[in-house]
């Protein structure tokens, strides 16, 4: 949920909002512009969202050049139904069905934001290829998907308070923790061909199961999709060198992991695998890097 890309200065007051939405374009004149492979502005979509959400957007909302990729990469490799864990209100998966023939459903722990992207999704005339559904990991079958999305979505129980979306759901470390295991294993049960596509990074830790089939370097982050090769994984694991790697608290301290990057496979205790930006990584393991120039 690292801040996302904008063509515009964001409006900083309510007047300003107005005027942002008053000179907008219609969502049918934007649906229309991204099918024709048109360049849209993030502001012309979020002048739908409520006040509060569009100040939002550039943190927690994937923008529209990220989102169209996504939905390039995922028809291109045959991908029929995708996944977006996290969903918020709905931008990724609009934005991508509109420009492509994918099914998508948004899993999301917050009731209001999956109230707003259905009403994005009535007003934006989509309604036949996006659902979304109020729930946690614990309330989808991950199997049904050909692809999974994440935005970072487990990093904001890591943000302070002020930080933080909203207070109508309860985030902590320990549920990030919690939630990054429970990923971790799920993705190892993922079916063959199965496709994994991180912004900004997954946050957790990829089996060594999926080959990195394509990344692009957008102005903030990284895109990167992963492509589940095999059934067996050999207990090594790919390190995204962005996203919050906060991994294996209170686990036993002789446990091991193995980290594997492009040239290196380097073993470390839980208590060593602690964040990113904490230099314990930076100086021990050569992260995983992306040939693609940004863009």
């Amino acid at each position: 949920m690292s801040q996302s890309p904008s063509h515009r200065v964001p409006p900083t007051s309510l007047e300003q909002c107005r005027e942002v939405f008053q000179r907008s374009r219609r969502p049918e004149e934007i649906s229309d512009a991204l099918r024709r492979g048109e360049l849209v502005d993030d502001q012309d979509f979020d002048a739908y969202l409520p006040q509060l959400l569009r100040f939002a957007s550039r943190q927690y909302w994937t923008p529209i050049p990220v989102a169209t990729l996504v939905a390039g990469w995922l028809a291109e490799t045959g991908a029929r139904r995708v996944l977006d864990v996290g969903s918020g209100c709905g931008k990724l998966c609009i934005i991508a069905a509109l420009v492509s023939d994918l099914s998508f459903l948004g899993l999301e722990q917050r009731p209001h934001l999956v109230r707003v992207a259905r009403k994005l999704a009535s007003r934006f005339a989509i309604e036949h290829q996006v659902t979304f559904r109020h729930g946690t990991l614990n309330d989808v079958h991950f199997e049904e998907f050909d692809a999974l999305y994440f935005y970072n979505s487990f990093a904001e129980n890591l943000f302070t308070d002020d930080e933080h979306l909203d207070t109508t759901v309860s985030l902590s470390v320990e549920r990030f923790h919690d939630d990054i295991l429970r990923m971790e294993a799920i993705l190892t049960r993922m079916p063959l061909g199965s496709r994994v596509v991180t912004y900004h990074g997954f946050g957790g830790l990829i089996p060594d199961s999926y080959d990195l089939t394509r990344s692009a370097r957008t102005r903030t982050g990284t895109l990167r999709m992963w492509t589940k090769s095999r059934m067996e994984n050999s207990n090594q694991y790919w390190l995204e060198n962005e996203g919050i790697t906060y991994f294996r608290h209170g686990h036993a301290d002789d446990e091991l992991w193995q980290v594997k990057a492009p040239n290196v496979v380097a073993t470390r205790t839980p208590k060593e695998l602690v964040r990113d930006d904490g230099g314990v990584l930076a100086e021990k393991v050569e992260l995983l890097s992306d040939p693609d120039d940004a863009w």
